[in-house]
């Protein structure tokens, strides 16, 4: 329990799910590894399945938790990717732009990024487009008619 509380105190490993299992349920040691920090707590009165039900929940949040972005809770990478993979899978038209601001000590630094489906595309900034390609320096317009 000790180490349960070690690693959820610990910003690197909180985000880690971390499930204890119990050789017996006592509700005042559930509430202890709770309190401890486990994410889950798994004893004999939950049948094997549910079990295992439990465990597949706890990565599913976990997973979940760690696609947003921390600051503004909007999806990260990993959601943003799955969702273009499913629309692609679909045969969807869609586009995306993905801008990131990054500061450095002696300047900020603008990266723009279009991807689109289609036969034309106009972006600024970096841009690459599933039908063809798409590349311009920042502020120039570039079209591809692949």
């Amino acid at each position: 329990m000790q180490l349960c509380a070690r690693l959820k105190a610990d910003p690197y490993t909180a985000i880690v799910p971390l499930a204890a299992v119990a050789g017996r349920h006592v509700t005042d040691r559930v509430q202890a590894w709770f309190a401890a920090g486990a994410d889950e707590v798994l004893t004999p009165l939950f049948e094997p399945v549910e079990q295992a039900g439990r465990l597949d929940g706890l990565v599913a949040r976990a997973e979940r938790d760690v696609a947003v972005n921390p600051s503004t809770r909007l999806p990260g990478t990993t959601e943003i990717e799955r969702d273009i993979r499913r629309r692609m899978e679909d045969g969807e038209q869609f586009a995306v732009c993905y801008a990131d601001w990054i500061t450095s000590r002696s300047s900020t630094i603008a990266t723009a990024t279009m991807t689109a489906t289609g036969s034309s595309t106009s972006c600024r900034g970096s841009c690459t487009t599933s039908s063809g390609g798409c590349w311009g320096r920042r502020g120039s317009s570039a079209t591809s008619g692949r």
